[in-house]
């Protein structure tokens, strides 16, 4: 699975170490960003819905990826990816949201 195609989209990075986005009335956050060892990911999931969570290179290159997440929050070790920039993209099939994580 590679990123191909990702539509544009605002992302709001304050100095609080927090990427969020609203999601269809539903905030996204990315914490801590930039990361060390591990980034926790939460959003609303009222309907528990099954998303897919992949954590990319800026070429595309999947490095990380949970599936099936139904809970509202997600725990990803990032100890052994590179000091770099990541695409997370986090994905239903119907509904795609995408940002940047800062790993140190």
């Amino acid at each position: 699975f590679w990123f191909d195609s990702l539509a544009t989209t605002s992302i709001f990075c304050g100095n609080t170490g927090i990427l969020s986005k609203s999601f269809e009335n539903t905030e996204i956050k990315v914490f801590p960003n930039p990361v060390q060892n591990e980034t926790q990911i939460s959003f609303s999931n009222k309907n528990k819905e099954a998303f897919n969570v992949y954590i990319a290179t800026s070429s595309g290159r999947i490095v990380k990826s949970v599936k099936n997440v139904t809970a509202d929050k997600v725990v990803i070790d990032t100890e052994t990816l590179a000091s770099g920039i990541y695409l997370v993209l986090i994905s239903n099939g119907e509904k795609s949201y995408w940002g940047k994580l800062l790993k140190e």
